[in-house]
């Protein structure tokens, strides 16, 4: 039996991961600036956020954000641009804090439920979209087709959630 010297973590783990690594930088940056870019909002774009819990999803509302991200990110991967996941991942991440954001400011103290309800699409793609992100950013591999269909597949039973119950309840808790 041979033994194996245990291999410290050092530059070379950090050259192995550095598409990790920058990808976890760039998501906590867009986390950050999107929170800083609401902070400093003005009182109409809190305003916006509670007219956005009085009616329910549209089609085209939950296309633009659950289905365009997983299509603009499949896209960058099959055509070979696995570095296109950085900038769809930063607006997604942008997007995503400052919405999440100016619910919590425009509903106070109840803010952390209606964020919870009103994000609940983003909520639970945004984890399985740096999954995606995060096994092709070297590429396209081998398992491209079966992530591609598991993450399609997840997209959609999520909006059809989101569409159907989750939205119906959160129009029926905030009616004045």
């Amino acid at each position: 039996m041979v033994a194996v010297p245990y291999a410290k973590p050092g530059l070379k783990a950090f050259i192995r991961h550095r598409y990790q690594v920058l990808f976890l930088i760039v998501w906590l940056v867009a986390l950050i600036l999107g929170t800083c870019f609401a902070a400093h909002a003005g009182n109409n774009y809190f305003l916006l956020m509670r007219g956005a819990s009085d009616c329910s999803v549209t089609i085209a509302g939950l296309l633009a954000t659950v289905v365009l991200p997983y299509l603009f990110a499949a896209f960058a991967v099959y055509i070979s641009k696995p570095k296109l996941l950085y900038l769809i991942c930063f607006v997604k991440a942008f997007c995503f804090a400052m919405c999440g954001y100016g619910i919590c400011v425009a509903y106070g103290s109840a803010g952390w439920l209606v964020r919870w309800l009103l994000q609940f699409s983003d909520i639970c793609t945004v984890p399985v979209l740096c999954w995606f992100a995060l096994r092709h950013l070297k590429g396209k591999g081998r398992t491209f087709r079966t992530d591609a269909m598991f993450y399609g597949g997840i997209v959609m039973l999520v909006g059809y959630l989101d569409f159907s119950l989750i939205s119906p309840f959160l129009v029926i808790l905030t009616e004045n």
